[in-house]
């Protein structure tokens, strides 16, 4: 039912590079942040590299609920172009719940940020029973690497939330989930490609999720790849 995305050698990525470790900033999974801790914290460079060229990199990145994220792009997406009253229409909200229209960076899913995403060290950026999951999970990946941060200190940095607190965005976010809700129950009636790739963004989160050990105090017990890899 599920393939995975590869792009062409020579599509690039932008990214931060320290040694053979790549860190690609996704769009709605805290980006402006962790470029923050990245740029300013760590200081890494900051450049694009093929698929080719991350081939003999460890490439990780965060990622968060497929649709918690895609509802934040969507958000953001029609705010920037001044289109946000199109929600109170049933009709629109139908066609992006039903389809997982994909406008831009922020509402394209996971797949299409990194080379290959079931080959990506994917952190999730957040977790029910794990205050600050994005940063806990950076703090032993890169402690791995022999790279150490104050996992207090990031944690203190403030994350910018632009409209997703307001009750509007609330009542919209419930809103769509309840129509992503009913959609999943009849996935399998759709012929359409980015519906196909949204869901397939549900599959890997949920991979991630299941394979993910936060609770273990080493890197390789962690990962979720580690762990998919052996089981």
């Amino acid at each position: 039912m599920y393939s995975n995305i590869k792009w062409t050698d020579d599509f690039s990525y932008h990214g931060y590079r320290h040694g053979n470790l790549y860190y690609i900033p996704v769009q709605k999974c805290a980006s402006t942040y962790y470029r923050i801790i990245f740029d300013d914290i760590l200081q890494w460079e900051e450049t694009h590299l093929t698929c080719k060229e991350l081939e003999n990199f460890t490439v990780f990145a965060h990622m968060r609920d497929p649709i918690d994220r895609y509802i934040a792009g969507l958000m953001t997406y029609l705010g920037l172009n001044k289109l946000e009253d199109i929600l109170d229409d049933d009709r629109f909200s139908h066609l992006f719940t039903t389809y997982g229209i994909v406008f831009d960076g922020h509402t394209s899913p996971h797949s299409f940020a990194v080379p290959d995403i079931l080959n990506t060290e994917w952190l999730l950026l957040n977790h029910p029973e794990k205050e600050r999951m994005g940063n806990f999970l950076l703090f032993w990946f890169l402690h791995h690497h022999g790279i150490d941060i104050d996992l207090e200190y990031i944690n203190n940095l403030p994350m910018q939330f632009v409209a997703e607190k307001t009750p509007y965005w609330i009542n919209i976010r419930n809103k769509l989930n309840a129509g992503f809700q009913k959609s999943d129950e009849i996935v399998d009636q759709f012929d359409v490609k980015t519906n196909r790739l949204f869901y397939y963004d549900q599959y890997v989160y949920n991979l991630v999720n299941e394979n993910t050990q936060y609770w273990k105090q080493s890197w390789p017990e962690i990962s979720w790849l580690n762990n998919y890899r052996q089981s």
